[in-house]
């Protein structure tokens, strides 16, 4: 959704051409225009489903596509239940009981986007209700993911990086030297390198960072750019940039090869959070909570002194 001569327009593609659909000029009833395009047919704001649509149209430009459908799944289970609901009519205990009958973190994402939404409407003033999970402790237990959760090895990563490819060595070196998402990653462009170091926005949140050069980290760049000077920083034998599937499916024969089982690229991150100290670890990761770097990242087993 875009501004354009005092009124707001949905810049739609189809077949490779742009399209300007006109959405008005007061901002709420753009977003609600919005939405009805978004789902291809009317839906009242004022209702549970109408305000999800409006928030995730409102987010369209600022999170990941990943992100986004993510949303729009945990949006979909959300509306089975309450998408008709108006919103005066929800009840805090309607979704404690949701959350209780969800039994899974699945339930604690749909929570959280729900309640996000609804601050957001307060905030754009497009509802005056009450918000009925504003301080709501409930919430499913959740634990860490098979596959991510212990430290992955100096030995493990030894052994990943002796047998892979030029182009996966590379790529495991540098999301272990930036604690990088892998998405960020394969999303940077040569020209993100300058003279103090990577600037990039993360793709999940759209946060400014900077990761200054060291030695290694600058030989790494150096190698994946290859003597280019646009263009992505990591490329396929076509020049082109590697999607996420494709770099999924070499890991898989990489950890088939190195006989590595457990081990996925997020767990490199979580190596790079793990191997520093954990203020060092929240900025690499440009985490806000430390909190989050302690919990979901730090997962070696650290020795701690006896009492005397």
């Amino acid at each position: 959704m875009m501004m354009r001569r005092g009124a707001y327009y949905l810049l739609a593609y189809a077949e490779g051409k742009q399209r300007w659909i006109p959405l008005g000029r007061d901002y709420s009833e753009a977003l609600h225009k919005y939405a009805e395009v978004e789902r291809g047919e009317p839906v009242p704001l004022h209702t549970v489903s109408g305000l999800l649509s409006a928030y995730i149209a409102d987010r369209t430009l600022t999170l990941s596509p990943k992100t986004l459908l993510d949303y729009r799944l945990q949006a979909d289970q959300l509306n089975a239940v309450f998408g008709d609901l108006r919103l005066a009519d929800v009840r805090r205990p309607d979704v404690a009981r949701y959350l209780s009958l969800r039994g899974n973190v699945a339930g604690n994402r749909e929570r959280d986007l729900f309640r996000a939404a609804w601050n957001w409407s307060l905030n754009s003033g497009l509802t005056e209700a009450s918000n009925p999970m504003a301080g709501m402790r409930v919430r499913n237990p959740e634990g860490k993911r098979k596959a991510t959760l212990g430290y992955v090895e100096d030995a493990t990563f030894r052994k990943l990086d002796e047998q892979a490819n030029p182009t996966l060595q590379m790529l495991l070196r540098f999301l272990y030297l930036t604690g990088m998402r892998i998405g960020d990653a394969l999303a940077l462009d040569i020209s993100a390198g300058g003279q103090e170091g990577i600037a990039w926005r993360t793709g999940k949140t759209g946060r400014p960072m900077l990761v200054a050069w060291s030695p290694e980290l600058e030989r790494t760049w150096q190698a994946a750019a290859n003597g280019r000077e646009v263009g992505p920083l990591f490329v396929n034998r076509k020049g082109k940039r590697y999607s996420l599937d494709g770099i999924e499916t070499m890991f898989a024969r990489l950890r088939r090869k190195a006989k590595v089982a457990g081990v996925t690229l997020h767990g490199i991150r979580a190596k790079a959070a793990d191997d520093v100290e954990l203020a060092h670890a929240q900025a690499l990761l440009g985490h806000a909570d430390s909190g989050v770097t302690q919990r979901h990242y730090r997962r070696k087993v650290r020795a701690v002194k006896p009492t005397r």
